[in-house]
């Protein structure tokens, strides 16, 4: 009887032994016909919607974008400390604008008109000053420091330079005489809309 019991124990344990074994040879084939089908190429996405243009830009004269009638544009950029931070820009037509942020003279949206001898003082400043030989940009990597972007567009092309670290000297007294010249402008007030 003992004996029995030795032999039923041995074919419980064989039978236990093969379920196990064909488990796992069906989960292997799961995972075999699982790892096939990841092969396969994923189905194409669906084609983007078409984008609809962008608006057309606000024009100047002649057909000009208002970004083509530029003339002149000076900004200062923001720091973590007091730094007058404002962009004024003139167009070719004299018409020109002023944003004034934190710490700035004038806060606020302004405008104004500046003259014809005034925008040739400014061509005239630039040339002086030597910045259409300027590099575009001057810069290290330093920490908490403004920058002045100034862009001319008269007499010898279309030039932006940004000095924040390291600009030539004629860069910074063009900076200070056209903020000289651009002062005597009278500045308008644009009232916003209540929301």
């Amino acid at each position: 009887m003992a004996h029995g019991n030795y032999f039923s124990a041995m074919h419980m344990h064989s039978l236990l032994i093969s379920a196990v074994l064909l488990a796992f040879t069906a989960g292997c084939k799961n995972k075999q016909h699982v790892a096939g089908t990841t092969n396969k190429p994923a189905p194409e996405a669906p084609a983007p919607a078409a984008v609809e243009p962008a608006p057309e830009p606000a024009t100047g004269q002649a057909g000009e974008t208002k970004d083509d009638s530029l003339y002149f544009s000076l900004e200062r950029t923001p720091c973590f400390g007091s730094c007058p931070t404002y962009k004024v820009t003139v167009y070719k037509d004299g018409s020109a604008t002023y944003f004034g942020r934190r710490f700035a003279a004038r806060e606020g949206h302004f405008t104004g008109h500046v003259d014809a001898a005034l925008m040739a003082q400014l061509a005239e400043a630039a040339t002086k000053h030597g910045f259409y030989g300027m590099d575009a940009k001057y810069d290290k990597p330093v920490t908490d420091l403004p920058s002045v972007i100034i862009r001319v567009n008269a007499g010898q092309g279309n030039k932006q330079v940004i000095g924040r670290v390291g600009a030539p000297q004629g860069f910074k007294d063009l900076t200070k005489e056209a903020e000289k010249l651009l002062d005597g402008v009278s500045w308008t007030k644009v009232e916003e809309e209540e929301k």
